[in-house]
């Protein structure tokens, strides 16, 4: 087996801080190992720079993405708890949350710190030609095409 992609750690990790209060990142990274049944060959899987484990990168990354949106808290420092946000996502989705709900929230924008907000556009919930659902999400306009910017401008006029 694999180690997990890191989009896969949001759903555990907040499982995790629902079921105990105030959790050290260490017994996050335990709880996760459970929760997929990591064996020491997945757990010494490392990063393409060599520098970390794949798992301990993903928890950590988890850590901070979740902390920027809001859904987790670390006060203090090195302890995590789930905020009432958090609880509502992990409540709404379930087992099926996934980065793209978290790029559906309004906090997505704010977080893209390097970005100028004004080139930013929500795109609403659709479907594709494929006609698979696409959540709604924060974009940068020059990567929408003529078609779909002029929808959204129509969709705000009416």
């Amino acid at each position: 087996s694999m180690t997990p992609g890191f989009k896969l750690y949001f759903y555990p990790f907040l499982l995790c801080l629902t079921q105990n209060e105030k959790v050290r990142l260490s017994d996050i990274s335990l709880f996760i190992i459970k929760y997929f049944d990591l064996s020491d060959s997945d757990l010494s899987e490392m990063t393409k720079q060599g520098k970390s484990s794949k798992h301990i990168s993903r928890v950590n990354y988890c850590a901070s993405y979740l902390k920027r949106l809001g859904l987790v808290d670390n006060k203090p420092v090195g302890v995590y708890t789930i905020t009432p946000k958090g609880k509502k996502i992990f409540l709404e989705k379930g087992d099926k949350l996934t980065r793209d709900d978290l790029k559906a929230l309004p906090e997505y924008i704010e977080m893209q710190v390097n970005k100028e907000n004004e080139n930013m556009v929500f795109v609403e919930g659709h479907y594709n030609r494929m006609g698979k659902f696409i959540a709604g999400y924060w974009c940068d306009k020059k990567n929408l095409s003529e078609e779909t910017l002029n929808n959204i401008a129509s969709k705000k006029e009416n």
